[in-house]
């Protein structure tokens, strides 16, 4: 029988982590500081030119702070900053209002929807990066496990459909802090999805992801490396030998 409440509960997450579940659904929120830039870099495995490049224009800046559908700016507030951007955004050939227009009616409550042999559980993301009280860029996009008791497996499918920095304060980092930041909470996601999966599971993780630019198939790529990276973790030190780590599928869209 499909499962009528989600699988995964609060007390699967980590007392101290940066995310965590409530009635609301799923928070985060943390600050991406220059050390933080400067680790990722090297652990991406990029060449040192590449690592001053991305460095340089965020070494001076204040540390960024990223919250995960907040409720200060509200998305209202997001939508109306986004939108002042607009003219210069459509150059870049891709709206990023496509990014924002359905989470108004997705439900960010972490739910659980029952279908015939299974069930659906998750919710929308909105990852935001905030400056002085303003949003000036943000990932969309979902997080959702299909669970079947009856066959065993788990499957958490993280789609990323859009990031963006506003035009005025590109150049400087702010979408290295959102890729830093949404693989912290992808991360944290996984290790509670692995603490609640029944045991005799198999846990599969998916990543989707539409790619339109350069800066989107890097970002896309970091959240790749995340998720392999902790389903090595869990392949090699998780405790629950009960339940087996399965396959990692990366559809980039192209």
């Amino acid at each position: 029988m499909p499962r009528r409440t989600p699988l995964v509960r609060p007390r699967h997450f980590h007392p101290r982590g940066w995310l965590q579940l409530g009635p609301s659904g799923l928070r985060f929120s943390a600050k991406v500081h220059h050390r933080d830039r400067e680790f990722e870099c090297v652990v991406s495995g990029l060449d040192e030119p590449a690592i001053r490049d991305l460095l340089a224009s965020s070494a001076r800046r204040e540390p960024a702070s990223l919250v995960l559908n907040p409720r200060r700016p509200s998305l209202k507030a997001v939508v109306t900053h986004v939108g002042q951007d607009a003219a210069a955004a459509g150059r870049d050939g891709v709206s990023p209002m496509s990014g924002l227009q359905d989470l108004a009616i997705e439900r960010w409550a972490f739910q659980a929807r029952p279908g015939e042999n299974y069930t659906v559980e998750g919710q929308s993301l909105l990852m935001v990066v905030v400056v002085d009280r303003r949003p000036v860029g943000f990932f969309s996009g979902s997080a959702e496990l299909f669970v079947s008791d009856e066959e065993h497996f788990v499957d958490l499918i993280v789609a990323a459909d859009m990031v963006y920095v506003s035009p005025r304060f590109r150049g400087q980092g702010y979408g290295m802090d959102l890729s830093v930041a949404t693989g912290w909470l992808l991360g944290e996601l996984l290790g509670a999805v692995y603490a609640a999966t029944p045991s005799g599971s198999t846990l599969d993780v998916t990543l989707r992801a539409d790619i339109y630019t350069t800066g989107g198939e890097h970002f896309a790529n970091k959240l790749a490396e995340c998720l392999e990276y902790e389903m090595d973790m869990l392949k090699e030190h998780g405790r629950r030998r009960t339940v087996r780590i399965g396959r990692f599928s990366f559809d980039g869209g192209w």
